[in-house]
């Protein structure tokens, strides 16, 4: 395992479509988990069209904050856990981002424990894609906006 931890960093708003200048990739040692946390490493992140929104500061969520790591849902392996329920070599769904590695506590939205996910029922990719935010806003959308009828 690299003992390096890469992070994307928001390094300004974008003004029309982003460039390589509005984000920072920065290089940090890896996290160590404490009492309580677990230390995941990121498999697969989904880069979703909300995201656009949230580096504006026009969103139905909180705007990302100029020179901090942009977020974002992750397939993730649990490397090192201090949590009772999740053990090393788990995969879950956190919503930690762009980074390498991560800490959690173990929650996820809502205060609900993070899902783990079973590589052999379907592909880790499955559970930010078709499961996640842009597969089931595709799928609300097709029947509660598109209303397909037969024929």
């Amino acid at each position: 395992m690299s003992d390096i931890n890469q992070q994307v960093l928001l390094a300004a708003r974008p003004n029309g479509a982003p460039k390589d200048s509005d984000f920072k990739l920065v290089e940090a040692p890896i996290p160590k988990p404490g009492p309580g946390e677990m230390l995941l490493r990121t498999i697969y992140l989904s880069l979703d069209p909300y995201m656009r929104l949230r580096m504006g500061e026009k969103s139905h969520l909180p705007a990302f904050e100029i020179g901090k790591p942009l977020a974002g849902a992750t397939a993730s392996l649990v490397v090192e856990s201090n949590l009772p329920d999740y053990k090393p070599g788990d995969f879950v769904v956190s919503l930690h981002g762009w980074s390498t590695f991560a800490l959690s506590d173990g929650k996820g939205m809502f205060g609900r424990p993070l899902a783990k996910l079973d590589p052999k029922r379907a592909p880790l990719s499955a559970a930010i894609w078709v499961m996640g935010s842009p597969g089931l806003t595709a799928y609300k959308g097709l029947l509660e906006i598109g209303k397909p009828k037969e024929g």
